[in-house]
């Protein structure tokens, strides 16, 4: 510039915008120099000495006056994959400073250094008897934080159950859906870890017989973790010895978010008959108010599309707070 200002060049490896960006992995030991900066003032002499300001005290780096960057904290992509931070360089003009600022990013490039991870040890599944294969069961099994990929496998699927790869997650498929209970081992391999674990899974089949026999209920004012927390209990014995009841959704109405409406079918134990669902309704004891919902009654649907279609999975994290929606009914257990 004419004026004999501060010009600044940020020497660096990967480009953003009009900016070349400094790359360092996420391993990077503190007192390290990852990155040096430059900058030139045309004027002569004490007037063209320039200097680097410190750097914002928040971050994991230390820019000394002659524009060294050293990391100076633990990196840590997975919290903090990039990092911006404003430079500013001043001359040490005698009678007028003059200065100029920039732009460094910082990007973190990724280690290896999290072990695949399993996120369930129990997982109760409801499937549909019509539904196409292979059926999906529950979100991501297994995560890693890295962004490699992972292998995973179960050694002992019998042909039955498929844990499939897709970066750095893995889903669990059955290709042949049956009512039983599995153990399923589990194995997760990412470049330098081998995790291995134990999966019981609780499947149970909704056929369009149950569903025809099937009743549903309203419960008002009542949230999905208030259900699980207290009435799911009182519902499951609400009914006399010789019935035994199944639970098979329970969702936020679609006419009233505040209310509760809920799937369930009974057996007799000795027979294994279906009741109908005007014996089922008169069976019920339960002190609280109930609505019966007729199967088509609104404009969602029938009681297929209304609470089968529409269920939700729920994740036993201590809360049991719905995570996602599925065409099945899914209650997971946390390996946490």
């Amino acid at each position: 510039h004419a004026d004999g200002g501060v010009h600044l060049f940020v020497v660096v490896v990967v480009v953003v915008y009009a900016y070349i960006l400094a790359s360092v992995r996420e391993d990077t030991e503190a007192g390290t120099v990852v990155h040096r900066l430059r900058a030139t003032d045309r004027d002569s002499g004490v007037n063209g000495a320039v200097s680097f300001l410190p750097l914002d005290q928040s971050a994991p780096f230390l820019l000394s006056e002659t524009g060294e960057v050293t990391a100076v904290g633990a990196l840590d992509r997975e919290s903090t994959p990039i990092y911006t931070l404003s430079v500013v360089a001043r001359d040490n003009g005698l009678t007028n400073q003059l200065s100029v600022s920039g732009t460094l990013r910082i990007v973190l490039s990724d280690v290896d250094d999290s072990p695949p991870a399993f996120q369930y040890t129990h997982i109760v599944t409801t499937f549909l008897t019509d539904q196409a294969t292979p059926l999906l069961i529950g979100p991501s099994l297994v995560t890693d934080r890295d962004t490699f990929p992972i292998q995973c496998s179960i050694p002992n699927n019998q042909n039955r159950f498929q844990l499939i790869s897709s970066g750095s997650l893995c889903h669990l498929y059955t290709t042949m859906p049956l009512s039983d209970t599995f153990t399923l081992q589990l194995r997760a391999q990412d470049t330098d870890n081998i995790v291995q674990s134990d999966l019981r899974l609780q499947m149970t089949s909704l056929s369009n017989d149950t569903i025809n026999d099937s009743l549903v209920i309203e419960l008002l004012d009542l949230s999905q973790l208030e259900f699980l927390n207290s009435l799911h209990t009182q519902l499951m014995t609400a009914v006399p010895s010789h019935l035994k009841l199944h639970i098979w959704s329970f969702i936020p109405s679609p006419s009233n978010q505040s209310n509760l409406r809920v799937l369930l079918s009974a057996r007799y134990v000795e027979s294994g008959e279906l009741l109908s669902a005007d014996s089922l309704f008169q069976a019920l004891t339960l002190n609280v108010t109930i609505n019966r919902i007729s199967p088509c009654e609104d404009s969602n649907g029938c009681v297929r599309g209304v609470c089968v279609d529409r269920v939700s999975v729920y994740a036993d994290t201590g809360s049991h707070v719905a995570t996602t929606s599925h065409l099945y009914n899914t209650l997971l257990f946390s390996a946490t």
